[in-house]
């Protein structure tokens, strides 16, 4: 992204505080005098211009020299974005939809200030978008999932940046953060959840939370970090198993400890009838039936 602001002298300090605000953005920014553009080599006006995506006119009089219109007529027509001052001139400009016109200095440089991050950010949509679409990588939830499974972070970040649903799901209804567990990628499974995605999400195949999936793969790692995100524990399955059954289930004592001594409650009872508790019981694993003791009530 890069904005040329052009200004007659009198609009100079507003030309000089858009082109900082810019900045302070870490936005490239370069100004130019109109009142100088026709005393300019054109292959330095030239320059400015072809590499301008956002263009800033600070020129309330009304326009007679046709060299100046001549570029202020190319710059409408390329950048993404015009902001003028209202003249003669760019009143007749107002049927172009990439045109905006201000009554003066102090409105256009707080819409501007109002907007920066907004535009920021849909420039760094388009940018992941294209930057995807040159290498054939379809943006498809199907093919994010694929790049989730793979650890493919950099091409991830690039869904994210064009602006897929962080929460969408596989044509077969799988949530990422289900995928990234699946396939026990840690560092996916923390990538998505810094990207507030949610945690508690039930895929359509299993009927499996995230952190049942966890359970499911016997991932202590895993388990321990949606827990400590916050995941539900007391969810039910669509086989009518809580997380901790899953738990007792796979006999794994450390998993069945943590998830207890975190807030899973052992007595829940599944379609069977049967708690984590007493399936603990019932398959003498005296070890987890200590672990889940002090928090049976039952």
């Amino acid at each position: 992204m890069e904005w040329l602001i052009l200004y007659r002298n009198e609009h100079k300090t507003t030309a000089e505080s858009i082109r900082q605000m810019l900045l302070l953005h870490e936005i490239k920014a370069s100004v130019l005098a109109v009142d100088n553009v026709c005393k300019l080599e054109d292959e330095t006006i030239n320059n400015k211009i072809k590499n301008a995506t956002y263009c800033v006119l600070l020129d309330d009089q009304l326009l007679v020299e046709d060299k100046v219109a001549f570029y202020y007529g190319f710059l409408i027509g390329r950048v993404k974005r015009f902001y003028t001052l209202n003249n003669e001139w760019a009143s007749n400009m107002e049927f172009f939809k990439n045109v905006s016109i201000f009554s003066g200095e102090r409105l256009l440089n707080e819409k501007l200030e109002s907007q920066i991050d907004s535009i920021k950010n849909e420039e760094k949509s388009r940018d992941a978008f294209s930057s995807l679409f040159n290498d054939g990588i379809p943006f498809t939830a199907d093919c994010f999932a694929h790049h989730i499974e793979k650890d493919n972070f950099e091409i991830c970040q690039r869904f994210v940046d064009a602006g897929i649903n962080i929460n969408c799901r596989t044509e077969d209804g799988t949530p990422m953060l289900n995928v990234a567990i699946r396939s026990e990628q840690n560092r996916m499974v923390e990538w998505l959840l810094s990207q507030n995605v949610d945690i508690d999400a039930v895929s359509n195949d299993r009927g499996y939370s995230a952190v049942m999936d966890a359970v499911w793969k016997n991932n202590y790692e895993l388990t321990k970090t949606l827990v400590e995100r916050g995941a539900n524990l007391n969810f039910i399955g669509r086989d009518g198993q809580s997380v901790l059954v899953l738990a007792v289930g796979a006999g794994k004592l450390n998993i069945c400890q943590l998830l207890a001594d975190s807030g899973a409650d052992p007595d829940i009872k599944d379609q069977m009838g049967m708690s984590a508790y007493g399936y603990a019981k019932l398959f003498n694993r005296t070890d987890i039936v200590e672990a889940l003791e002090k928090h049976h009530k039952e």
